[in-house]
């Protein structure tokens, strides 16, 4: 029968714990396995006493024996997946120790979603025996993994987590580079966050770590290889950021971090030109004025031996501070007694597995961000709930962002009252993009449908989507028809402006079309639209949006944008329609002019986020809009002030927009604070606090 888990252990001349290590491997709870043991040109008696252990009753027929000479961890991993039959991979160190139902419990997990890459679970280290060290290798939390990664706050070990094979193969395998075996797993496991790994935690203790510092499948064992080692990985993750466009200020600094770090210690062991070339690798790398300057200054001083020694000791008290502000709880948080993995809490955690198994996992997941909106949901939110979709091939979550009025009373009262719950989740960082996100990871739908909390639905919408998806698999991502709902009889200068609503942005109204569309330049407006959720999340989600009733950025026709140049398709269903409620106060020419403000703002941003020119070129873009813009605006407040025909409006609408956008790039003149923000490309898994 072909197995289904590889269990990969590299070895090299670790005669003392190896039998352990494999033995842990073959006492899994989960039989149908098989142990590769990759020997790296291991000394005659350490080889012959792992072939001797293969032959031990418990091991015999589940352990295969591979010879290398000296190819390094790395590779000899990667030749463990090469030769792996298993559909999962775990990777165990010949000196570590996985619990006995460890494969169990994480393939369950696997099982149970085919969209996961791979699970991972807590560490527990050990000297002689499970339980003489009571502290964990880390301790989960909800942050951004990435970042805690590339400050040196590893999330979780080389063995703690269950692999798809397919997947490992994906990312690439083990980075052959870093033969010496120091930060390889941390490469690895960035270089996965970046492309994109969807994985999910087991809050159980299922793999010890040894800790200990001992022989290991390395070329060296010394200081100077671990250091040149971590510097290869800090360019690594640096190619792996800049290649899918996770980079940020702070994750720049903690590469050019690592940089300063080890180039200190190549100073201190006498290699000069080495430690030179990493500083100026980390003046590169950089992106904080203190970071760069701490570069320059250490680079500097590196030009004279003495003068390093004599000088630099301040410098590096200052990096040390960075570095470590960052830093979790590595190495020093004692176990919960729910994590401890017993039978009662592996049995429950199983069980718990099968009954989500189990359960329909709906197609699609309705996301309504909300900021103090509980007026407007009482009154749109009854439709989502009776569509004609069954209600568990749906979900509906609810954003609440940052609201200070009774939105979670007034959901907590409805779900009170409703067979089919609304699955709350706050969001305290404002924004319509954070929501729209914090929806997105909640969600557990393949198709993302995004409305807004004055949108009403027609009951047949959701099923429209997931025919349209279903029936055309090409789709990326759809929008539907979005009609007014006047809150009173509009005047007739408001029917003249909006027509038969065909498109106007202004109040997010679109119906251009009788017959469904698909196309590479398809359009929708974020008040009736769908995505799938891999899309979303390969194309880095929605860009910033309103902070309150401020427009930064350009939201969904960021998106929207991101969809055309990855020449994705897009539809158009004309049979799911929104009814947008429109207020009185939308009714006016204040709120027009309010709204053309915001998008002069959207496009403004969508001209300056990709590359930010120089502040002189600013001030020339902005001279430009004053001299040729500026009085074709006071002509045209003039002669068009007070009237409401559909010409003067979009005349006083253009002047708002020319306003708002001159006020822009001002502010990117005299703002660093505000260039930093314009550019941030990682919205979707890096926001910072606006």
């Amino acid at each position: 029968m072909k197995p289904e888990v590889s269990i990969i252990i590299p070895t090299y001349n670790r005669i003392e714990f190896v039998a352990d290590s494999i033995l842990s491997a073959a006492k899994q709870s989960f039989t149908n396995c098989e142990i590769l043991v990759i020997d790296d040109g291991s000394e005659p008696e350490a080889l012959s006493k792992i072939e001797e252990i293969l032959q031990r009753p418990e091991i015999k027929g589940k352990a295969r024996l591979i010879k290398e000479n000296h190819a390094g961890v790395c590779k000899a991993r990667n030749i463990g997946i090469q030769e792996a039959l298993g559909d999962y991979i775990q990777f165990l160190d010949s000196d570590d120790l996985m619990h006995p139902a460890k494969i169990e419990v994480q393939k369950a997990v696997l099982d149970s979603d085919s969209a996961l890459d791979m699970c991972y679970s807590l560490d527990e280290f050990f000297i002689d025996n499970i339980g003489d060290v009571n502290l964990l290798w880390n301790t989960h939390s909800a942050e951004f993994h990435l970042d805690r990664f590339l400050w040196d706050d590893a999330v979780w070990s080389t063995g703690s987590p269950l692999w798809r094979h397919s997947s490992i193969e994906r990312i690439g395998g083990w980075p052959e580079e870093l033969s010496s075996g120091f930060f390889d797993d941390w490469e690895l496991h960035i270089r996965g966050i970046c492309k994109g790994i969807r994985y999910v935690y087991v809050p159980l203790i299922l793999y010890y770590v040894r800790d200990h510092k001992l022989p290991r499948i390395s070329s060296h064992e010394s200081k100077l290889v671990l250091e040149k080692s971590k510097s290869h990985a800090a360019h690594l993750a640096w190619d792996s950021l800049q290649k899918h466009e996770k980079n940020s200020a702070g994750r720049n600094d903690a590469l050019a971090g690592m940089m300063l770090n080890s180039a200190d210690i190549l100073m201190k062991e006498g290699l000069v030109q080495e430690a030179q070339e990493l500083f100026k690798q980390a003046s590169e790398y950089g992106s904080s004025i203190f970071m760069r300057f701490l570069s320059s200054v250490m680079s500097s001083l590196a030009n004279s031996k003495f003068l390093y020694k004599l000088f630099s000791y301040p410098f590096w008290r200052l990096l040390r501070r960075e570095l470590y502000q960052h830093r979790g709880f590595w190495k020093s948080q004692k176990p919960a007694e729910i994590n401890i993995a017993n039978e009662t809490n592996i049995r429950n955690y199983l069980k718990n597995i099968t009954e989500r198994k189990e359960m329909v996992i709906p197609k699609i997941s309705v996301i309504i961000s909300a900021h103090n909106g509980a007026q407007r949901l009482r009154a749109t939110l009854p439709s989502h709930l009776n569509q004609t979709l069954p209600r568990q091939l749906y979900e509906v979550i609810l954003v609440d962002n940052a609201s200070t009025d009774d939105t979670r009373e007034f959901v907590t009262q409805l779900n009170g009252q409703n067979n089919s719950p609304i699955r709350y989740v706050y969001e305290e960082r404002l924004g319509l993009h954070n929501a729209r996100h914090a929806g997105a990871r909640a969600a557990k739908g393949e198709i993302l449908f995004f409305t807004d909390d004055d949108a009403s639905m027609d009951q047949n919408v959701l099923n429209r989507y997931v025919e349209a998806f279903e029936h055309h698999p090409a789709m990326s991502a759809a929008g539907g028809v979005a009609k007014p709902m006047w809150e009173k009889s509009p005047e007739s200068w408001i029917t003249n402006l909006v027509k038969d609503g065909a498109f106007f942005p202004a109040l997010a109204l679109i119906d251009p079309y009788q017959n469904f569309q698909l196309s590479p330049d398809g359009y929708f407006f974020g008040v009736n639209m769908g995505i799938k959720r891999d899309v979303l999340f390969r194309l880095g989600g929605f860009n910033p949006d309103s902070f309150g009733d401020r427009l930064l950025g350009d939201g969904d026709s960021g998106l929207l944008r991101k969809l055309w140049l990855n020449g994705s398709h897009i539809g158009f269903i004309p049979e799911a329609k929104v009814q947008h409620h429109i207020p009185e106060k939308r009714m006016t020419i204040d709120y027009l002019k309010h709204w053309s403000h915001n998008w002069g703002a959207a496009d403004a941003y969508t001209k300056y986020s990709q590359a930010m020119p120089s502040i002189p070129r600013l001030i020339l873009d902005l001279l430009k809009l004053v001299i040729t813009r500026v009085p074709k605006m006071l002509i045209i407040s003039m002669l068009h002030s007070g009237k409401h025909d559909p010409r003067s409006v979009h005349r006083i609408m253009s002047v708002s927009y020319t306003m708002e956008q001159i006020r822009y790039i001002r502010r990117l003149i005299f703002s660093k604070k505000f260039r930093t923000f314009v550019t941030y490309q990682d919205w979707l898994n890096n926001p910072p606090m606006e």
